[in-house]
């Protein structure tokens, strides 16, 4: 009697085991599955607000700052008060704490408001290869950085690789991940770039400096995607040949900044 109880125990323990371990080893499966799933993300897309580009906004507005003044470009106001053109001027990125300008514009006495001043854009210079960067940046300079800020135009080979998203009724473009321009229509990006969004629905951004303000010397550029290009052998689980090429389809135009 004793023996068949010990056997049926010794039977219900090692069950009790094995279906321990198998468990185990179904949610160390599920766990690698998870980590290294080839399949489609089945949670929706997350909405980053914190990097949602507004373009378009302008900063002080024309906001009056004294009698007879007006907040402007910095590039558009000289010393005396005058309208220039130059854009060479040294600005702090810490901002003008206390006034009431921006620190991409000046208080400065104008007789007439120049609302979307027409500043020309002159063809780059042509170099022999790529990879040139503007080391004392386009149109000015900046003073104050502190997390290694880049000078306007320093890298004209970066791209900024934006998705349309509609967010709180609006449609914004937001920041998916960078790219290198290597020929006029073609950005180098990496292969898991927006590997889940349609070509059509991503815009590469050249130029870019600021992406909350249109304030800058010189405009960025849009051009849309066309196609994109992932190398053949690309594993999405393992980053194996994370690399792909991106197809605008209007070319970029060569500018100090691009």
């Amino acid at each position: 009697m004793n023996r068949n109880l010990t056997i049926i125990g010794i039977y219900l323990l090692l069950l009790s085991i094995t279906k321990t371990h198998a468990q185990l080893e179904k949610s160390f499966d599920d766990m690698l599955n998870e980590i290294f799933s080839q399949s489609q993300p089945s949670t929706p897309r997350p909405q980053p607000k914190a990097t949602t580009l507004n373009p378009n906004q302008k900063i002080g507005g024309g906001k009056v700052c004294g009698v007879n003044k007006e907040c402007i470009e910095r590039f558009l106001c000289d010393a005396k008060g005058a309208v220039v053109r130059s854009g060479e001027n040294v600005i702090d990125i810490r901002g003008n704490f206390g006034e009431p300008c921006d620190y991409l514009e000046v208080c400065c006495s104008i007789g007439d408001k120049i609302t979307e001043p027409n500043i020309p854009i002159q063809p780059a210079d042509r170099h022999e290869g790529c990879g040139y960067r503007n080391p004392t940046g386009v149109g000015f300079r900046i003073t104050g950085g502190k997390e290694g800020e880049s000078e306007f135009g320093e890298f004209p080979w970066m791209v900024g690789i934006l998705r349309d998203e509609v967010i709180g009724g609006e449609l914004l473009k937001v920041y998916e991940c960078g790219g290198s321009v290597i020929a006029p229509n073609v950005v180098l990006t990496a292969a898991h770039c927006a590997q889940n969004i349609e070509p059509h629905l991503l815009v590469a951004r050249a130029g870019e400096w600021d992406t909350q303000t249109k304030q800058e010397v010189l405009p960025h550029q849009d051009a849309r995607i066309e196609e994109i290009i992932r190398h053949e052998n690309y594993n999405k689980g393992t980053l194996f040949n994370d690399i792909a090429l991106f197809i605008l389809e209007t070319p970029f135009s060569w500018q100090e900044n691009v």
